[in-house]
């Protein structure tokens, strides 16, 4: 996806592909919220607050959540 700049918020309200007061958008989210539950399946989302004393053990926790993720994805398609 390409980064773009922008000069103010005006040039970027005029990029915006959908109006958001469309009374389609809360059906399109729905479309799209199904078609990534059927590429992906339910991702398992780690529940609660956590607390972190570093940046790299906030890191440590994010990297084995995003492997244990991907093992479920995995394991999903091979079935």
């Amino acid at each position: 996806m390409p980064v773009r700049k922008f000069r103010d918020l005006d040039e970027m309200r005029r990029t915006q592909w959908m109006d958001p007061h469309d009374p389609l958008l809360p059906r399109r989210i729905a479309a799209l919220w199904a078609f990534s539950e059927k590429i992906m399946g339910e991702v398992p989302v780690p529940r609660g607050v956590y607390k972190f004393r570093s940046i790299e053990e906030l890191n440590a926790h994010r990297q084995e959540w995003d492997k244990k993720r991907m093992k479920a994805v995995q394991s999903r398609r091979r079935t």
